[in-house]
């Protein structure tokens, strides 16, 4: 169990710690400031093999190489991640400067300080389910709100499918910031406004209020907390998104919603997350 390899070095050694797994094949990996003797890592992990009936050949597999610290990692792991589709969405970054295919919607992202590359589970069936919507022609919003908005992918992908406006509004400055940046690359700039804000925390949410569709991919335990901000800004009839929940949780948010007068009318699960389509009234 690799929590086993976690309390063997200490919160306090490392720096962070990451586990990727193969099939039955396991990788560890272990940040620290300074070289660590490999002496010192065998005599670590020596007894915990002994005690897991490992065997401690493993350590033939032990190796300690060097980084970067200035390489901004973050960027770097983005820019490996090519293209790729969603529906009708292309969804592309600035490092691409290839074409949008035929038939296609480009969708220009650069999520790297802020959550939403649109290659999540959460985050690609919202942009399917979006169109879902779209598809339906009697569905036509004319106020949507990207709550928790991340990256702005949502709420700009909703502008450029109903070309209406959206308030997109996030807990960190850095995502209200991003997503303002998403608006502009996409020509949206006119449709989308990006707000820092704690919640429902803030004038122009409440000034922009009721709305007809409201998408929320966050996590459960925020759903749960802004449950009642959220029924109390939707349309009577609104059409609400949630999303960021695990297949394992929605019985616990659908909980939260359905008493409050919504129904479901959608789900669709993705890599073992669910996103969740409710109507209001």
């Amino acid at each position: 169990q690799p929590g086993r390899f976690h309390e063997a070095f200490g919160e306090e050694e490392t720096l962070a710690a990451s586990v990727f797994r193969d099939g039955d094949t396991w990788t560890l990996e272990y940040l620290f400031q300074d070289a660590p003797d490999p002496s010192y890592m065998a005599d670590i992990l020596a007894p915990l093999l002994a005690n897991e009936n490992i065997p401690e050949a493993l350590l033939d597999d032990l190796y300690i190489e060097p980084v970067d610290a200035q390489q901004d990692w973050l960027d770097l792991c983005y820019r490996a991640l090519p293209p790729f589709t969603v529906g009708n969405f292309f969804v592309y970054g600035s490092h691409y400067d290839g074409a949008v295919p035929d038939g296609h919607r480009g969708l220009k992202i650069d999520a790297v300080q802020a959550f939403g590359s649109g290659a999540h589970g959460t985050t690609s069936a919202c942009l399917d389910l979006l169109q879902t919507l779209a598809a339906d022609t009697t569905f036509s919003p004319r106020r949507i709100l990207d709550m928790g908005c991340g990256s702005g992918i949502l709420g700009v992908a909703a502008s450029m499918l109903w070309d209406a406006p959206v308030i997109a509004s996030d807990i960190e400055p850095e995502s209200a910031a991003a997503t303002a940046r998403h608006a502009l690359a996409n020509d949206a700039q006119s449709r989308v406004t990006a707000l820092h804000a704690v919640g429902f925390d803030h004038p122009t949410l409440h000034d922009g209020a009721p709305y007809d569709l409201i998408i929320a991919n966050i996590l459960p335990s925020v759903l749960a907390e802004l449950a009642d901000d959220i029924i109390a800004h939707a349309d009577a009839s609104a059409t609400i998104m949630l999303s960021g929940i695990r297949d394992d949780q929605v019985d616990g948010v659908l909980a939260d919603y359905l008493p409050r007068g919504c129904v479901e009318i959608a789900r669709l699960s993705r890599e073992n997350w669910t996103s969740l389509l409710l109507r209001r009234g």
